[in-house]
């Protein structure tokens, strides 16, 4: 029987897992060849593989790869995009995939924002993590305990104890 695509994504993602890029690109051809479309996931799954190398350039032609076959990014494939932007410092592109994902069609969960603001405090930018945090605030089920953790651990560090303590202390008081 042919290989479903379960078996390619469990290959693929041991393939990106071992920095196996080239051989997991190439999977995609495989999978065409023997008449098994890549999924959303499959393609989720290289672009993870990507943007955790820090190679977004390889990420973003993935994603108009995506387009091209009618694959639509999802929450997840932003999500991915985020992290990928945040850790490699560019914050300001996360940004505006983070402000894009709206006008896409696509609702930015607690992940979106965590993704970004840890992002945000990594670079120092204590303006735009309360700016961040308060537009947050409007969201249902939003901040979190990783949020919380996340700026605590941020004004500890950039010295505003006390800061950290007043908001430790909104944490607390919001159960």
């Amino acid at each position: 029987s042919p290989v479903d695509i379960t078996a390619y994504n469990v290959l693929l993602a041991g393939l990106c897992k071992a920095d196996k890029l080239e051989d997991a690109k190439n999977m995609l051809n495989v999978m065409n060849e023997r008449g098994c479309s890549p999924s959303l996931a499959t393609y989720n799954i290289l672009l993870n593989g990507y943007c955790k190398v820090g190679n977004l350039s390889d990420g973003n032609q993935l994603v108009s790869r995506m387009l091209e076959v009618g694959l639509l990014p999802g929450i997840q494939t932003y999500n991915i995009l985020l992290a990928g932007y945040c850790r490699a410092g560019r914050v300001e592109e996360a940004q505006a995939i983070f402000q894009e994902m709206g006008s896409k069609g696509c609702v930015v969960d607690i992940v979106s924002y965590n993704t970004l603001l840890h992002g945000l405090c990594r670079l120092g930018k204590r303006d735009e993590v309360f700016k961040l945090l308060r537009k947050m605030s409007t969201a249902v089920d939003m901040p979190d305990n990783f949020t919380y953790a996340t700026v605590i651990a941020f004004l500890c560090r950039i010295g505003e104890v006390d800061k950290a303590f007043k908001v430790f202390c909104l944490f607390t008081a919001r159960g």
